[in-house]
């Protein structure tokens, strides 16, 4: 009966106020088009007074868990409900902060209190019962938790959490997790990374989760960025992989042994950088090398991967900026200069061909001149048509020895340009890859 008195006064406040001015907003940095409130609110013993004492500690542990959830996921009805709210005047500033957009992810905003329909939030409340059942040396502790979504006026199946009372004096957040992943409405995964030395920071996704250890935090399946810092260590950095629910990290960080700083830049900017294989972020960035490190990388879609030696880089440290270079720019050579070598080779082979008719029409000439010569005196007629063929062949042999030598002129010059482009590759290959050294 309480339950439903519930929604019936939050029913009636939306009624009344609609979409329009809503009162009691001032809730310090409390934004609306970022953050999605949510409020905890009572949670009824249905059993014996002596369980009084769970009352907030539920409502404690249930306010921590959802805080600690990486988005809320807004429906479509609440981004048009959020989209009416942002033409109002009063709403102009807030709305300005998202650069004008109804986000898809929204923070987490709890809190702990009343149920109310102030900026339109998620009601969580329910009821509990403790009980002991005969035989059984543990009391069982069963928990219903109701949500009811004031902006949409919907509200959820009750989500129903049985347990030992020791399991969630022991465990509390194990016992109330599964009620996380019906709320939130998207795959969720509990990731745990420890790390030494103790003393070491945590960090996932840029946000610091822990020293030394980091259990059971919440993360979206895919690509997470993990950092582990330790002063007088080498930093840690890696992307991770996340795919399964209880995935778990070691790292073990190095201590650092000769490091060498360096301020890595590229033209254009934001190349990844990784050292030995390991992500490093994207430049601009700062790095420390030891002297165990192999390989410098950088990476960026469009561009040659490059790679330098550590050896190879200065002693002393600095600032050292990569010109990227473009890729396929070696391939369109390697492709320009076979196609003027093969343009060589045909008009050499031709230029053979015109030159082995030359020789062909010189021996004709010659044979015609000695048998026009040879019929002078007897036979002039046969001497003068062997005269004419002689003639017709030296001209057939001066045709084709200046046609074999324009043959063979435009092939060198096609070979002089398949070697000319061969050294573009060449060269290309050998541009340097630090453009800059400015040491520290």
């Amino acid at each position: 009966m309480k339950k439903i008195c519930t929604v019936l006064m939050i029913a009636l406040f939306i009624a009344v106020h609609g979409t329009g001015t809503i009162y009691g907003t001032d809730t310090g940095d409390f934004n609306i088009f970022l953050e999605r409130k949510i409020i905890v609110g009572p949670l009824e013993n249905l059993g014996d007074e002596k369980y009084g004492y769970l009352y907030e500690s539920l409502r404690d542990q249930l306010a921590l868990l959802i805080s600690d959830a990486p988005f809320i996921v807004p429906t479509d009805q609440e981004r048009a409900f959020l989209y009416t709210l942002s033409l109002k005047e009063e709403y102009e500033k807030a709305f300005a902060q998202t650069e004008g957009k109804i986000l898809y992810r929204m923070n987490p905003f709890v809190l702990k209190g009343e149920l109310n329909a102030e900026d339109f939030p998620f009601h969580v409340f329910g009821s509990y019962l403790v009980y002991k059942p005969e035989g059984i040396a543990d009391a069982i502790l069963d928990l219903r938790i109701d949500v009811y979504n004031t902006i949409t006026g919907t509200e959820r199946d009750s989500i129903h959490l049985e347990g030992t009372l020791s399991d969630y004096i022991d465990a509390p957040r194990e016992f109330l997790y599964p009620f996380l992943p019906q709320f939130l409405r998207y795959t969720i995964h509990r990731a745990t990374f420890t790390a030494e030395p103790l003393e070491a920071l945590i960090f996932v996704d840029d946000r610091l989760m822990g020293i030394g250890e980091a259990r059971n935090i919440l993360v979206t399946p895919g690509l997470h960025r993990l950092t582990v810092k330790g002063e007088g260590y080498l930093e840690y950095r890696d992307l991770l992989q996340v795919t399964e629910d209880g995935f778990t990290r070691h790292v073990t960080l190095q201590k650092e042994q000769r490091l060498i700083r360096y301020l890595i830049t590229s033209t254009p900017e934001a190349a990844q950088v990784y050292l030995d294989e390991k992500y490093q972020g994207e430049t601009p960035i700062s790095i420390a090398v030891s002297p165990s490190n192999r390989t410098l990388t950088l990476s960026k879609e469009g561009y040659r991967t490059e790679s330098v030696a550590v050896q190879n880089l200065p002693l002393a440290g600095g600032s050292l900026n990569f010109g990227l270079i473009e890729a396929g720019i070696d391939k369109e050579l390697r492709e320009k200069a076979d196609r003027h070598q093969k343009r060589s080779r045909v008009l050499a082979w031709t230029g053979l061909g015109v030159l082995g008719s030359s020789i062909f029409f010189g021996v004709m000439s010659t044979l015609k001149q000695q048998e026009a010569d040879l019929y002078q005196g007897s036979d002039p007629g046969r001497s003068a048509d062997a005269q004419k063929a002689s003639n017709l062949y030296t001209t057939f042999l001066y045709s084709s020895l200046v046609l074999a030598g324009g043959i063979f002129t435009i092939s060198f010059v096609e070979t002089v340009q398949y070697f000319k482009i061969y050294n573009q590759v060449t060269e290309y290959e050998q541009i340097p890859l630090v453009r800059a050294e400015v040491t520290f």
